[in-house]
């Protein structure tokens, strides 16, 4: 039986990623697949709004399920208060209003319910702590699309386009887990 660390950034637009044991001799386990999360588009009023496919995300865990034993890890996600910030001149809004941050509530809570219906390990993960240890604290989304290119060059297909920064970082966050149960890191 094998073992899976699954890793997810949680969100409408975020991805999956699955890593399993790689040889004997690798230094990093071997990425299985990375995917985007599974959503629907629901119409409310007049809009198009996305929202979590639970029952395919739950299809995604099952099919790694059958073969092995699996953790998951997740982004701690925190919801920002929405402020007004000048930037190079123009006043921006900066942060979740509130239907973003009721949505995003909403994603993070129907994830957690599908993997505790799972039966599996859910480890929770800050941003800062994750990225701290794969050395990209204040930089950008495309440094985590680099690094993850860097780690894992036979997927870079996967993370070639620029919205592919949340495969990236579905990666990274599944490798800090598998690193922190293989004793690799003590962040």
């Amino acid at each position: 039986m094998s073992y899976f660390v699954v890793g997810i950034d949680p969100g409408v637009t975020g991805a999956i990623a699955v890593l399993a044991p790689g040889e004997k001799d690798d230094r990093l386990p071997l990425l299985m697949a990375v995917v985007d999360m599974p959503v629907l588009e629901i119409r409310k009023g007049r809009k198009n709004r996305k929202q979590i496919n639970a029952v395919q995300l739950a299809t995604v865990l099952r099919d790694y399920q059958a073969v092995g034993f699996f953790e998951v890890w997740i982004e701690d996600l925190k919801p920002m208060p929405q402020i007004e910030k000048e930037i190079k001149g123009k006043k921006k809004r900066i942060g979740h209003g509130s239907v973003a941050a009721f949505a995003l509530g909403k994603s993070l809570g129907a994830i957690e319910t599908v993997v505790a219906l799972s039966n599996c390990p859910l480890m929770r993960v800050s941003a800062a702590k994750w990225k701290r240890a794969m050395g990209l604290i204040g930089q950008g989304k495309d440094a985590s699309r680099a690094k993850a290119i860097e780690l894992f060059p036979y997927m870079a297909n996967e993370f070639s386009r620029k919205r592919d920064h949340n495969r990236a970082e579905a990666t990274l966050i599944a490798l800090y887990g598998w690193l922190r149960q293989s004793g690799g890191d003590n962040g």
